[in-house]
């Protein structure tokens, strides 16, 4: 397969940092969903404190998830200058346009995530 051509890896570019700016502000958003569960005891019931105390791990699991994806997004910005920008990182082949569109923040072709499962 050829190498990604200046408007492809100028694209890849432009959605990376469109993600991390939208990671960014989920991070944010869930900020308050994550703070210490303090409910009054007096008017609130069990099932209520287990239910608000539930979302808190709920809430803290998609603010580390996408933490850890904004931390590999901005890893592949970082090479944006190098050849190996947008190529699969155990082949070393480019990892075709469709996927990276759908989905930029991939480090594998298809074939490679396949084989890792």
């Amino acid at each position: 397969m050829d190498a990604h051509t200046p408007d492809h890896r100028r694209e890849l570019a432009c959605a990376l940092e469109a993600l991390a700016v939208e990671l960014n502000a989920f991070i944010d958003r869930v900020a308050d969903a994550t703070t210490v569960v303090e409910l009054d005891q007096g008017q609130q019931g069990r099932l209520s404190r287990m239910d608000a105390m539930s979302q808190q791990k709920m809430a803290e699991a998609q603010r580390r998830r996408a933490t850890v994806r904004l931390t590999r997004v901005q890893n592949i910005l970082e090479t944006r200058d190098t050849e190996d920008f947008g190529c699969c990182g155990d082949c070393g082949e480019p990892i075709p346009m469709k996927r990276l569109r759908a989905r930029p923040d991939s480090v594998l072709c298809v074939e490679c995530a396949q084989a890792r499962e």
